[in-house]
């Protein structure tokens, strides 16, 4: 059940360690899901080696932040130009907030081209606890899409990575790729 993962991870006197509360509004909790569904996938094993058939069970190894697969499912990331800008919505498709852990940090890097493919200029966006605006905690809530725009002025190519650092100390060349978008310029 949900609140056994809640005796550690749902502690309101530390929100930073507190995907509980988030996952109770979200759209996987109204669907009827609970933690397990995800990070313990459905698979059929056998139940013992004693016996013959497998049988319906879940995985008893946990998925989380250090799995490639359960990251690219996490997030869904878009691209479109407009008016002389570029819209980023990046959705949280998560059961909770994201990222979860306080130490843990989402990074939207946003490169745009002129319209030959010479770079113009690099952005970066800094999702986690503590990098919103004065320290404050600014991820993602499940079912959330969040909007980023930047100023492109005439035709340019974007290309937008979402990617996921485990750590602080976590070097960028470690990062996980979560989601990547781009647009051509037109």
């Amino acid at each position: 059940p949900t609140e056994l993962c809640g005796t550690c991870h749902g502690q309101p006197s530390v929100p930073e360690h507190n995907q509980l509360d988030s996952f109770k509004n979200s759209p996987a909790a109204r669907e009827g899901k609970n933690c397990a569904t995800c990070h313990m996938p459905g698979i059929k094993r056998l139940q013992s080696t004693f016996s013959y058939e497998p049988i319906p069970g879940r995985r008893h190894t946990w998925i989380g932040s250090r799995s490639v697969h359960m990251l690219k499912s996490a997030a869904d990331l878009t691209v479109t130009l407009t008016e002389g800008k570029a819209i980023i919505r990046l959705t949280n498709k998560a059961g909770h907030v994201l990222p979860g852990e306080a130490l843990r940090a989402m990074i939207l890097d946003v490169k745009i081209y002129d319209a030959d493919g010479n770079p113009l200029r690099r952005e970066q966006a800094l999702i986690s606890a503590s990098s919103g605006e004065g320290g404050t905690d600014n991820r993602i809530p499940p079912g959330e899409t969040r909007r980023f725009a930047y100023e492109i002025g005439g035709k340019a190519q974007v290309e937008a990575t979402l990617r996921y650092r485990l750590l602080p100390t976590t070097p960028e060349a470690e990062w996980i790729t979560m989601a990547e978008a781009s647009q051509p310029a037109r």
